[in-house]
């Protein structure tokens, strides 16, 4: 059987990478797969690549190991393993250092300190975790895959209620829109800048007739279908000098509706 490589990125100085890539090859079930020296570049490439196991120098080059464990804690993502590596022998800093992430801790003060150490560490470690967690991301995907069909079948029964026709490009568009930010884990979504081209792309078309489509059918909508129907499936603020909600709120509403912040 092939054996599966563990994917490094390694945060530190460029001689101190340099000295990871030559002891790496005799670790051959180790594959360098990203190296930085600096915090912004380790966020950037974390937030293109996913990796098994960072390497971390505390003292990296501008900014802070420490600030770095603190935004990979709030980043969506599948969280690596973290191998800390400092001059720094305190435990009182260590504890923090565990709490914001760090699953092991080298201290290059240790006597017979190398950066084998690490590296070894990684070997022994790493695979027992990678495997615990492939099990746990193929049941987060399955869970993942069954709200999918649950949230789009509510989108498409209720926008149906209120009575949109379903048969019209801006009800499609509604849909696949309501659905993106039901799935979305960011708190604030811009409509025009990420939506409509989002829904656009999607559907071959631009951002303008996505907007202009989803305007149009809930004005045909709030036109045309019984008021006491619409105001029993939709809750949200109207506009006084329209008489009909904006895309916007009418979109955010229904998903909010959707994932259980309203009654049905």
């Amino acid at each position: 059987m092939k054996e599966t490589k563990i994917k490094v990125m390694i945060v530190e100085e460029g001689e101190v990478r340099a000295e990871y890539r030559r002891l790496m090859k005799e670790h051959p079930i180790l594959q360098l797969t990203a190296e930085c020296e600096t915090e912004d570049e380790a966020i950037e490439i974390l937030k293109k690549l996913r990796v098994d196991v960072l390497i971390l120098g505390l003292e990296i080059r501008g900014g802070s190991g420490l600030f770095l464990l603190e935004r990979i804690r709030g980043m969506n993502i599948c969280k690596p393993f973290v191998v800390v590596v400092t001059n720094i022998i305190s435990e009182r800093l260590y504890e923090p250092v565990r709490i914001m992430g760090a699953d092991y801790i080298c201290s290059k003060s240790a006597i017979n300190y190398s950066l084998d150490i690490p590296l070894t560490i990684i070997e022994l470690c790493a695979p027992y975790r990678k495997s615990a967690e492939t099990r746990e991301f193929q049941k987060g995907e399955q869970r993942r895959s069954s709200l999918t069909g649950i949230y789009q079948k509510r989108i498409h029964c209720e926008l149906e209620a209120i009575g949109f026709p379903q048969s019209v490009h801006g009800t499609s568009y509604l849909e696949e829109g309501i659905f993106y930010l039901v799935m979305s884990d960011q708190t604030s979504i811009s409509t025009t800048k990420e939506l409509y081209p989002y829904i656009a792309e999607k559907f071959a078309t631009n951002a303008g007739n996505v907007e202009r489509n989803i305007r149009g059918v809930i004005e045909k909508v709030w036109t045309k279908q019984n008021m006491e129907q619409v105001r029993k499936r939709y809750g949200g603020d109207w506009k006084m000098d329209t008489g009909r909600p904006t895309n916007t709120k009418f979109m955010k509403w229904m998903a909010e509706k959707v994932i259980g912040k309203y009654q049905w």
